[in-house]
């Protein structure tokens, strides 16, 4: 007998896709709509008698459940039996990206952005749901109608629902692990920043970066040997595997910076703009807070001392949200939301001490009320003191006088949706026509000095009459 009926499910048992030593992946035709489906058998006498195994079927049913895009393996049932479990997701009738390089007898770099341009689709999701795959590798992307997508993600790390602890487990597959999981250190989603890095050089030289027999071989000429490129490269193709198998994690490019990189930022443009609006957004609120801070004379180590973060070292959410509630309570979820992801720069879903103070650091916040130090920069004279996001301000203001720019057609062309007010995003956009590098923090801080009747807008009259005052 050639199949084996699964509910509504034909289990075609002569057309296996794939195996592996605790499950394996069947063609399957769901018979409501004849649509072909990939079914993963995993016998429950394996799973139900190891406790990791159990553990890694209920991530990947965790993960697969939160994944929608059209760069993941779709999740499209759950089925047990008296013997088996099953997992029934998306059919990829072209195999997965390992077959594809081995079928292709060149592949360019303009081919090879493309599958690096899916790869990173795929993982604008997975970070959006604070997921980690771990075990990114060329037969973990599969390809349907030559488009690439991620699937297997029963290594996979939804940081939510499990200790930290296990963040320090070595898992995946050697040849593509980040040397911070080879060492067993802890490692953070940049692991597959790291994995990233070696597909993309895979898709380009056709081998791995490095190439061992074992994983003390493997480290040992990560650590000791320098990535090296077998033939001619793009400066910026070259750029990005660099930045992204740096040894060092916190030296590795973060995603946002690896969003922006010249390589594929054209691509990612509409990510990166609404990256951008959510820093700026978190900005501002910071911003707000510290005001309130210094107004209400609040002193957050004793308010930390109430929500005993200090006796764990982890601030939940929850936690964030109490404490950012008691210095402004009209602040509302999404807002904290932008500013717990913000700080979370491990992406762990908890903010340790040192990320929290490592951010009001940044933005010159006091932790204690005997901590005051001043927020001023000297310009010219040291008799003269201005903050500096006024001297950012007078930089643009002197431009658009030099340059001899109607302030009624710069208002109307950063206005974009028409609505006689720019808002913080379009006048973030406004500031950084004149000058790109302008800061998150300086910009919002402007966006208070322009917004007079503090509602989140401002209106042509505010916009003219602050820049025809006296700075």
């Amino acid at each position: 007998m050639n199949e084996k009926t699964v509910d509504k499910y034909k289990l075609l048992t002569t057309d296996l896709l794939g195996a592996g030593s605790f499950a394996k992946v069947y063609k399957g035709i769901d018979t409501t709509n004849n649509r072909q489906v990939a079914i993963k058998m995993l016998p429950k006498q394996n799973i139900l008698n190891d406790k990791y195994l159990m553990e890694g079927l209920r991530r990947e049913l965790s993960v697969m459940q939160k994944l929608k895009g059209n760069n993941v393996v779709r999740l499209l049932d759950t089925l047990e039996s008296s013997n088996n479990y099953y997992i029934v997701q998306e059919f990829c009738k072209d195999g997965d990206l390992g077959t594809y390089l081995r079928k292709q007898q060149y592949l360019t770099e303009v081919g090879a952005i493309r599958i690096l341009t899916d790869i990173l689709n795929g993982f604008i999701e997975l970070l959006q749901q604070g997921i980690i795959h771990r075990d990114l590798k060329p037969a973990n992307i599969l390809v349907h109608q030559n488009t690439f997508k991620l699937g297997d993600f029963g290594f996979a790390k939804c940081i939510s629902n499990f200790q930290r602890d296990v963040m320090e487990s070595v898992v995946g597959t050697p040849l593509y692990m980040a040397p911070q999981i080879l060492m067993r250190e802890t490692y953070t989603s940049k692991c597959d920043i790291w994995s990233i890095g070696c597909i993309f050089y895979e898709c380009i030289f056709r081998r791995t970066p490095w190439i061992a027999n074992s994983v003390p071989q493997l480290l040992n000429s990560i650590l000791k040997y320098p990535v090296s490129f077998p033939s001619y490269i793009s400066a910026e193709a070259k750029d990005f595997i660099l930045k992204c198998l740096e040894v060092e994690e916190d030296k590795r490019i973060g995603w946002n910076d690896l969003y922006r990189h010249p390589l594929i930022y054209q691509k990612f443009k509409d990510h990166v703009d609404k990256v951008i609006n959510m820093e700026a957004q978190a900005e501002f609120i910071i911003n707000e807070l510290r005001q309130m801070i210094v107004v209400k004379q609040i002193d957050l180590l004793e308010t930390f001392k109430k929500l005993q973060v200090q006796d764990n070292q982890f601030l939940t959410f929850k936690e964030l949200q109490l404490l950012l509630n008691e210095i402004d309570p009209k602040l509302t979820r999404q807002q904290i939301e932008f500013v717990f992801n913000m700080i979370d720069v491990d992406m762990t879903n908890q903010i340790n001490f040192l990320e929290f103070q490592r951010c009001l650091q940044q933005h010159r916040v006091r932790l204690s009320l005997q901590e005051i130090k001043p927020d001023i920069v000297y310009e010219n004279s040291p008799l003269i003191q201005m903050p500096k996001w006024k001297i950012e301000l007078k930089k643009i203001k002197d431009k658009i006088e030099e340059e001899e720019k109607s302030l009624v057609k710069l208002f109307k062309q950063f206005d974009t949706d028409v609505n006689q007010v720019l808002d913080l995003v379009e006048f973030v956009k406004f500031l950084r026509y004149f000058n790109s590098k302008i800061s998150n923090e300086d910009a919002s801080l402007i966006f208070q000095h322009f917004d007079k009747n503090c509602n989140g807008g401002i209106d042509f009259l505010e916009f003219k009459s602050t820049f025809e005052s006296q700075l």
